[in-house]
């Protein structure tokens, strides 16, 4: 049975050390990570966590993100989707399944003046 998790972090770089934990703790094959805060600056090695490989979409500007890590066991490919005003996405599809298996990771995108209404 495959196992999904998904964490809203609000920042993964300065909680790093213990979200590595729950995600590996938590054995998940696909574990989603929305809000990571990151941007293109910060090398995927920084955020890589050991037996999973991770794919982000980081906002670009201040907060937002999404990432997923993926169980290295599993071979996929990053689906191209259109870019969308009011939703920050990553798709995946896996290659090594018996059946392909789509997962995806989805946040909306929050203006200033939202969060605060």
């Amino acid at each position: 049975m495959l196992k999904f998790v998904h964490l809203n972090a609000r920042s993964l770089l300065n909680k790093f050390d213990e979200i590595a934990l729950v995600i590996q703790s938590s054995n998940a094959d696909f574990f989603a990570i929305t809000e990571t805060w990151l941007s293109s600056d910060i090398a995927d090695q920084v955020v890589g966590v050991n037996g999973y490989q991770i794919v982000r979409n980081d906002r670009v500007g201040r907060g937002g993100g999404v990432a997923l890590y993926i169980k290295n066991v599993y071979r996929f490919r990053v689906l191209p989707i259109d870019s969308h005003p009011h939703l920050e996405q990553l798709w995946i599809e896996t290659v090594s399944c018996k059946l392909p298996l789509i997962v995806g990771v989805t946040s909306p995108v929050m203006k200033l003046q939202q969060s605060h209404t």
